[in-house]
C-alpha cells in the first residue's frame, strides 16, 4: 500500500488496492483509496463509458432520527440538494446535470442513505465538484426550511394512501417500543417542528456534525478517465470533508424480542390485496457475509420446482406469488419473511395456507443443512457473478458498489455480495432451528377483514387504527391448538393424503462448460456491436415446408446461444376460435412447465412460448444444457397436441354429452 499526497492541497491518502476482484467480462480497471478523513471511494475506469456516475453512502439513516424530529434523517437528505457555501443557488446542482444528459436522486433507508447522479462523461468533473460540497458545506440555507418541510409533509400524505407504506406502519407497529425502527420515520409538519423552524435548522446542523464524517462515508465514481486522474479529481473534491468516524448504529434492544413473536397481525389495505407473510427475526447479515445461511434458507423456502411450496400451493389455485428472503436487515438483526400473494380462492383457506407453510418449513429444518444444496447455490452465485455481461447502468453500479463497501472488503467490493465461500452447516442448522410457530410473527392482509374492523364491536374485539396512516389491523397471540386446527383443515382439504410438500431435486440445468463455440477472429461487421451493422444469417435449410438459418456471434463472446422458430399456422384464416385457442394452447403448455422451467430459469435458461399472427417459440441462455430444455419443450408440445387431437376424435365419436365430457376427462 503505498501513500502519495496531492501538492495541490497536501490531502494525504492512500491505495487500499488495485486488485479489486471483478467479473472476466467487465471492461473497467478499479482502484479503492483510502482518505485521510476516513472517506473509502472506490474508482472505475472505464475509456469507452459515455455516461458517468457517481454514488456516496453514508452510515446513518432513520433509526438515528431524534426522538423530537422524528423524519430528520429524511428530512436532511432533501435539504442537502437545496444549496452549499461553494454552489448556493438550490439548483445548481441539478440544472448542471440536466444541461449535461445526466439526473440524480437519495434514498433514506434505515441504517444507510446514499446520494447518486449520472451525466454525460466529459462533464464528470463539474458535476462531482458539485456533488461533493453536499458533503462539505450544506447551508442548511433558513429560507428553505419551511418550504422543504412541506414537501416532506405531502409525501407523507401520499404513502398514507398507499398500502405498501400502510402495511409498513403496521409491521414497524408490531416492533419493540425500545427499538428506534418502532418510531415513525419519513417525517411530517408535527414531528419535524413546524413551529420551531429555527429550533429544527439547529437540529439539521447538529445532526450533520454528528453523522456526516469522512469515517462513515463509502464513495464511488465510474468515469472514462484514467485512474490516476480519477484518484486526483476524488482526492482534491473530497479531501475537505469532515473528518470522523460518525457514530455507529447502537440500540437497546432487538427490534423483534420473543415476546413481540408468536402473533397474527390480520390488516386492512385500501385496495384489493390478499397476502400472508410469515416472518422470523435471525441474526444480522454482516455476521456471516460470506455464508450467507439466509440465502440457503430463501432458496429453498422460494423454491418453485416440483414438491415445492409455491408448487402445491399452484395446484390448489391458491397462489399468485411466493418469495422468500430479508425484508429488513439492521445492523443487530434480520427480519426473514415467506411473502405470498394470494388469489381469492386462497384468501378464502388462509389457514390451510398458513398450515402448509408450517408443514413446509418443518420439512426442511427436519431435513437439516444439504451440502449438495449449498454447492448448487454456490455455482448459481458463481455464475452470476462471472457472467454479468449485461453491466447495471452506471448511477445504479455506483448507489449499489457504495452501499457493498460498508459490508465488504475491498478486494471483495463487486462479488461479496455474490459470495458464498464458506459452508457452515453448524450455523445453518442454527438458523433453521429459529423458524418455529413459537418465533413467527405472521401478516394477513385481506379486505374481507374491513367489516369486522369497522363494526361498532370492533375495538372490543382488539381491532386498533395505527398512529400515522391510520390502517386498521388486529394483533393476536396464537397457540398451539390453533396450528393443530389449521392442521386438521389442511388434512380435510387433501382428504387425508400426503401434501406432496418435498425437498427440489438436483438442477439438471446449472451449466458447467462456459467454453465459446466461435473461433477467434474476424473483423469489421462481423465483431461489431452496433446495431445497425450486423452481418446476416448463414442459411442452412431451404424446402417449401422448412427453411432454417444459423449466425455464429463473434462480438460478445459469451457462452450463451439462441434458438427461435416461427410456426405459420394460418390460425387467422380461421377465424377468432382458432386464434383463441392457439393462445390458450400456449397457455396449457407455460403452466405445465412451470415447475420444471423453474430450474432452467435460475440457472440462465428460459423460453417463451406465445401466439400473435403466428406460432413463436424460442430458447435462450448458456449454451451447455440448452438443448435439454429445447427437447423437453418440443417434446411437451408434441404431447400436448396428440393429447388434444385425441380428445377430438373422441368427442366426434361419443353419440352423448356424457360420452364427450367423459373422454374429456379422461384426458385432463
Amino acid at each position: 500500500v503505498g501513500r502519495r499526497a496531492l501538492a495541490t492541497d497536501k490531502a494525504a491518502y492512500s491505495v487500499v488496492t488495485d486488485d479489486v476482484r471483478a467479473p472476466p467480462s467487465d471492461p473497467r480497471s478499479y482502484r479503492v483509496l483510502q482518505l485521510e478523513n476516513g472517506l473509502q471511494a472506490l474508482l472505475a475506469s472505464d475509456p469507452t463509458a459515455d455516461t458517468s456516475a457517481a454514488a456516496l453512502t453514508v452510515r446513518v439513516g432513520t433509526l438515528q432520527d431524534p426522538d423530537d424530529r422524528l423524519g430528520l434523517a429524511h428530512f436532511h437528505e432533501h435539504m442537502l440538494f437545496l444549496g452549499t457555501d461553494k454552489y448556493p443557488k438550490e439548483d445548481e446542482y441539478s440544472r448542471y446535470l440536466s444541461e449535461h444528459g445526466g439526473d440524480s436522486n437519495a434514498f433514506t433507508m434505515s441504517e444507510y442513505t446514499t446520494y447518486y447522479f449520472k451525466v454525460s462523461s466529459k462533464y464528470l468533473d463539474g458535476a462531482l465538484d458539485r456533488f461533493a460540497q453536499f458533503f462539505i458545506s450544506p447551508t442548511f440555507e433558513p429560507s428553505n426550511v419551511e418550504r422543504e418541510m412541506k414537501v416532506v409533509d405531502s409525501e407523507s400524505t401520499n404513502y398514507s394512501t398507499e398500502d405498501s407504506w400502510r402495511l409498513l406502519q403496521v409491521l414497524k407497529a408490531s416492533a419493540s417500543e425500545q427499538h428506534p425502527f418502532f418510531k415513525f420515520d419519513v417525517g411530517n409538519l408535527d414531528t419535524l417542528g413546524a413551529d420551531d423552524l429555527a429550533g429544527t435548522r439547529s437540529r439539521l446542523v447538529e445532526w450533520n456534525k454528528a453523522h456526516y464524517q469522512g469515517g462513515a462515508m463509502q464513495l464511488v465514481v465510474v468515469g472514462r478517465e484514467s485512474l490516476e486522474e480519477l484518484e486526483r479529481s476524488t482526492v482534491e473534491k473530497f479531501g475537505p470533508v469532515r473528518g470522523g468516524a460518525g457514530e455507529k448504529p447502537s440500540y437497546e434492544s432487538l427490534p423483534w424480542p420473543s415476546k413481540q413473536l408468536g402473533r397474527i397481525v390480520q390488516c386492512v389495505p385500501l385496495k384489493e390485496v390478499r397476502s400472508i407473510s410469515a416472518c422470523w427475526p435471525l441474526p444480522p447479515a454482516q455476521k456471516h457475509l460470506f455464508a450467507k445461511p439466509e440465502l440457503y434458507i430463501a432458496h429453498l423456502l422460494g423454491h418453485e420446482g416440483q414438491g415445492s411450496l409455491h408448487d402445491v400451493l399452484n395446484q390448489l389455485g391458491w397462489v399468485d406469488q411466493l418469495t422468500a428472503g430479508t425484508s429488513h436487515a439492521f445492523t443487530d438483526e434480520q427480519l426473514f419473511a415467506i411473502n405470498i400473494s394470494l388469489t381469492p380462492e386462497g384468501d378464502a383457506h388462509r389457514e390451510e395456507v398458513l398450515a402448509l407453510i408450517f408443514e413446509y418449513v418443518e420439512l426442511v429444518r427436519a431435513a437439516g443443512p444439504q451440502e449438495a444444496i449449498f454447492k448448487e447455490l454456490f455455482a448459481l452465485q458463481e455464475i452470476s457473478f462471472a457472467h454479468k455481461e449485461d453491466s447495471p447502468l452506471p448511477d445504479d453500479f455506483a448507489a449499489s458498489a457504495a452501499m457493498a463497501l460498508h459490508k465488504y472488503p475491498a478486494k471483495e467490493v463487486l462479488r461479496g455480495p455474490f459470495a458464498l465461500d464458506e459452508w457452515k452447516d453448524d450455523v445453518v442448522t442454527e438458523y433453521l432451528s429459529t423458524l418455529t410457530p413459537e418465533r413467527c410473527l405472521i401478516f394477513l392482509t385481506s379486505d374481507a377483514f374491513g367489516e369486522e374492523s369497522r363494526a361498532g364491536d370492533a375495538a372490543e374485539k382488539g381491532w386498533k387504527t395505527e398512529q400515522w396512516y391510520k390502517a386498521a389491523y388486529r394483533e393476536q397471540a396464537f397457540s398451539m391448538e390453533q396450528l393443530e386446527q389449521w392442521k386438521a383443515s389442511l388434512q380435510e382439504t387433501f382428504g387425508g393424503m400426503p401434501t406432496g410438500l418435498a425437498l427440489p431435486e438436483p438442477n439438471r440445468f446449472i451449466p458447467e462448460d462456459f467454453s465459446l463455440c466461435a473461433p477467434e477472429g474476424g473483423s469489421g461487421a462481423e465483431v461489431s456491436k452496433l446495431p445497425m451493422e450486423v452481418t446476416p444469417p448463414t442459411p442452412l435449410v431451404s424446402s417449401p415446408m422448412l427453411r432454417v438459418w444459423h449466425k455464429t456471434d463473434r462480438a460478445f463472446a459469451t457462452p450463451r446461444e439462441y434458438a427461435l422458430a416461427h410456426v405459420h399456422t394460418g390460425a387467422y384464416e380461421s377465424g377468432p376460435e382458432a386464434v383463441a385457442m392457439m393462445r390458450l394452447f400456449c397457455g396449457v403448455i407455460i403452466d405445465d412447465l412451470n415447475t420444471f422451467a423453474y430450474d432452467a430459469s435460475v440457472a440462465g435458461l428460459g423460453y417463451s412460448l406465445e401466439f400473435s399472427d403466428n406460432l413463436s417459440v424460442s430458447v435462450g441462455g448458456f449454451n451447455d444444457k440448452l438443448p435439454e430444455l429445447l427437447e423437453v419443450l418440443v417434446q411437451r408440445i408434441g404431447e400436448v397436441l396428440e393429447s388434444a387431437e385425441a380428445a377430438g376424435q373422441a368427442v366426434q365419436a361419443a353419440s352423448t354429452e356424457e360420452e364427450a365430457l367423459q373422454a374429456l376427462g379422461e384426458r385432463g
